[in-house]
C-alpha cells in the first residue's frame, strides 16, 4: 500500500514523502513556478517536438520532481506519476512538468528531519526556489513526524 506525509506546505513549495509498505521510497516536491516554460524545460520531451503557438500560451508551471536514491520501479513510479499529476488542474494556461531524479546516497548525505535538507534536494534537482527561514509562529508548516 502506497501513502503519502506532506512534510512541508508552502505558497509555492509542497514536499511529500512516498511511502510503500512503510518504507519510503521516495520524495516529491511540488513546485508552483508561477512562471510560463523556461528555455530548459522546452529541451524536455515532449515540449520539444511541440508548436511555439501551443508552448507560448501556458504561464504557469507546476514543476514535479521525483527523487530517491535509486530508479523507482516501473509500477511505483506510475502510480507516483498517475497520482500527482491528478493534483493539478491543467488548462491551456496552466501545466506541469513530471521529472524523475536520482540522488545517490540521498538518505546517507542529508538528514529529512531538517529543513536544509530539502533546500539541497531542491538545488540537486537544478531549482532555483529558495526556502524562506520559517518562523517559530508558524512552525504549523513543518509536519511533526519523528
Amino acid at each position: 500500500m502506497i501513502t503519502l506525509t506532506r512534510t512541508l506546505r508552502l505558497n509555492e513549495l509542497e514536499i511529500f514523502n512516498v511511502f510503500k509498505d512503510g518504507a519510503l521510497i521516495c520524495i516529491t516536491i511540488l513546485e508552483d513556478t508561477r512562471q510560463p516554460y523556461s528555455e530548459q524545460d522546452l529541451q524536455l520531451d515532449p515540449l520539444c517536438y511541440m508548436q511555439e503557438e501551443d508552448l507560448i500560451i501556458v504561464e504557469n508551471v507546476f514543476k514535479f520532481y521525483i527523487v530517491d536514491d535509486k530508479p523507482l520501479s516501473a509500477v511505483d513510479s506510475r502510480y507516483v506519476h498517475e497520482f500527482f499529476a491528478d493534483l493539478i488542474e491543467t488548462n491551456d494556461f496552466t501545466n506541469f512538468i513530471m521529472q524523475d531524479f536520482v540522488y545517490p546516497d540521498m538518505y546517507e548525505l542529508i538528514d529529512l528531519h531538517k529543513l536544509n535538507a530539502y533546500q539541497k534536494i531542491l538545488q540537486h534537482v537544478g531549482s532555483s526556489y529558495k526556502i524562506p527561514p520559517i518562523s517559530k509562529n508558524k512552525w504549523n508548516h513543518l509536519s511533526q513526524q519523528s
